[in-house]
Order: C-alpha cells, then sequence, then structure tokens
C-alpha cells in the first residue's frame, strides 16, 4: 500500500527581511578576511571567500519548506467545466463579432454563471 506523502517535494523559499538583510551586512563587517588575502593562488583566495561568504549567506537566509495546502477542487464540477468552456468560447465570438445581442448575451450569460458559482461555495 502506498503512503501519502503531501509535502515531500515542497518547495523551499529564502526569506529576505530588513532584520536578516542587517545581520547579514553585520557578520560580513565582523568576518575576518585573513584567509582570502593569505594564500598565493587566486583560486584558492576565491575559493576561500565563496565558502566564507556561502556560510554567512547561509546562516541568515537559511532555506526553508514551504508547506503548499492541496487545492480543494471539489467546486470544479463537471457542470462548471462545461459552463466555463461555453463562457470561454463565448467571449470569443463575441470579440470577434459586432453583434450587440451577442455581447449583451455574453454579459448575461457571466452574471448567471458567477451567481451560481457564489451560491456553491
Amino acid at each position: 500500500m502506498l503512503k501519502d506523502k503531501p509535502y515531500t517535494d515542497a518547495p523551499l523559499i529564502r526569506k529576505f527581511d530588513k532584520h536578516s538583510s542587517a545581520d547579514f551586512n553585520n557578520k560580513l563587517s565582523y568576518e575576518l578576511w585573513d584567509n582570502v588575502f593569505s594564500e598565493k593562488d587566486m583560486n584558492t583566495n576565491f575559493n576561500n571567500f565563496l565558502d566564507t561568504y556561502l556560510k554567512l549567506f547561509n546562516s541568515c537566509f537559511p532555506l526553508k519548506k514551504v508547506q503548499c495546502k492541496p487545492k480543494n477542487k471539489a467546486l470544479l464540477t463537471q457542470g462548471f467545466k462545461i459552463s466555463c468552456l461555453k463562457k470561454r468560447k463565448l467571449f470569443i465570438a463575441q470579440r470577434n463579432s459586432n453583434d450587440p445581442n451577442l455581447t449583451v448575451y455574453y454579459k448575461k450569460y457571466c452574471r448567471i454563471l458567477m451567481r451560481v458559482i457564489k451560491l456553491a461555495k
């Protein structure tokens, strides 16, 4: 039997705000950069700089999992899907036509559909 794992593929985000940015700037200013300038090799210096910078960056802006709520699609019944498809076709037809009766019919259809959707909620 398969177990449901709804949050295994949760996206990871970083939170950037004024407090975290100020903390990051503060930590950068207090960091000793001796290990960056101690070597003669530029590649080693760059790697030391990048290691120090990323260590501070990851400590101030940690990755956090975001839990996404599953969308409740119980509202979208087959009848609503058909009605929305008809509304889309009416929109395209009235957009490409100069018939004022078709425009009035489309607007009336939209109002009725919105009322029905609100009642269904």
